[in-house]
Parts: C-alpha cells; sequence; structure tokens
C-alpha cells in the first residue's frame, strides 16, 4: 500500500495531539480520584496511541515529537542539535539499552501472560515497541541485527 507523505505526517502529527489530550483527561480526572481501573485503561490508550505514532514514524512519516522539539528551541532561542552520528547510535550504551528494553519487554510480557493469559493486551506492547525502536537505532534493521 502506498499512503502520501502528507497523510502519514497528518496521521503522526495526529497521534501526537491525542496523546496530550489523554494526559490531559487522565490528570484532570486524576485530581477527581478517578479509579484505579479508569486510570490503567486510560493510561493503556495512551500508550498504545504512542506507540501507534512511532510506528508511523518508523513507516516513513516525519517525526512530531521533533518538529515539536524544533519548534520549541526556535522559540526559546536555542542552538539547534547536531544529527546524531552512527558512532552515537551504536555506542556502547545504546547496544545496553537495546538489550534491557528488549530485556523488560520479554519480562513484562511473562508477567502479563501469568496474570491475564495469552494475549493479554497490557504494557508489554509498549515496551515491545520501545525495544524494537531501540534495537533498530543499535543495531539497524532486522536481518542486519548480530544478536539475531
Amino acid at each position: 500500500m502506498n499512503v502520501p507523505q502528507d497523510d502519514l505526517n497528518t496521521l503522526a502529527e495526529t497521534a501526537l495531539t491525542v496523546n496530550g489530550t489523554l494526559l490531559r483527561v487522565a490528570s484532570g480526572l486524576r485530581r477527581f480520584s478517578m479509579p484505579l481501573d479508569v486510570q490503567d485503561e486510560l493510561e493503556a490508550a495512551r500508550s498504545k496511541n504512542y506507540a501507534l505514532m512511532h510506528k508511523l514514524v518508523r513507516a516513513g512519516a516525519d517525526d512530531p515529537l521533533e518538529a515539536a522539539q524544533q519548534r520549541t528551541a526556535a522559540v526559546l532561542n536555542l542552538p539547534s542539535q547536531q544529527p546524531l552520528t552512527l558512532e552515537m547510535l551504536t555506542s556502547p550504551a545504546a547496544v545496553r539499552y537495546a538489550h534491557a528494553m528488549r530485556e523488560a519487554a520479554t519480562a513484562c510480557r511473562g508477567m502479563e501472560t501469568e496474570r491475564y493469559g495469552a494475549g493479554c493486551d497490557g504494557f508489554a506492547e509498549s515496551l515491545e515497541d520501545w525495544a524494537e525502536g531501540a534495537e533498530l537505532e543499535a543495531f539497524g534493521p532486522t536481518g542486519l541485527q548480530e544478536h539475531e
């Protein structure tokens, strides 16, 4: 399927906007002692939405977080950030982070499976997405990764 770049960018921006709205709603409802199960459900929805935004970026959308940071830097008159080098992306710390994220995702998936059964749609899904992003940065695309 071919999705125009402008559409991908709009979807990613919308996901970021929805994420902010969900955070504000959760914050407001917490002030009124929102039940914990509702808080958990709202956080799970926000987390899935955030993961969706990152998947859109990996699919080719411009990163709306990067654009927001650039707008903030321009308003505050901050110097622009230099792009990350390959050495920084693949540094020992980045590799340790990628491994730690995968370990956390695997542990969380195991815990959720124990508690709620296979196919549970909880926090592990977000951790798996974050681990995938960290691995992509540290090791490159799937198939080129040394740890596979």
